[in-house]
């Protein structure tokens, strides 16, 4: 059951990503910041590697932005993953926080 939700929701995302390139929207932000008891975030590294090559398989990947505002990436590796795996830029909110 919960393997669906987090597979309908990497549908829903790579979707709403796909429209919003196609509407020209420069920047897409994928957050987890509204996270909270009821909504569980998909994992940064998933949900980046996901819309990415989403967009590259429709051939929009080039005409957006992809920044990542996550409470997950701490180190160094973490940030070298999300922009291995086609992140454009990463916002640490939780390590400023720290």
């Amino acid at each position: 059951m919960l393997f669906r939700s987090l597979e309908k929701g990497i549908e829903r995302l790579c979707a709403e990503a796909e429209k919003a390139v196609k509407e020209d929207f420069n920047y897409i932000i994928l957050s987890d910041r509204s996270a909270d008891e009821t909504q569980v975030p998909i994992p940064s590294l998933l949900a980046v590697s996901a819309v990415h090559n989403h967009l590259i398989s429709k051939r929009l990947r080039v005409q957006t932005a992809i920044v990542v505002e996550t409470g997950e990436a701490r180190e160094v590796m973490h940030f070298a993953l999300l922009l291995g795996y086609g992140a454009s830029a990463v916002n640490p909110y939780m390590a400023f926080a720290v």
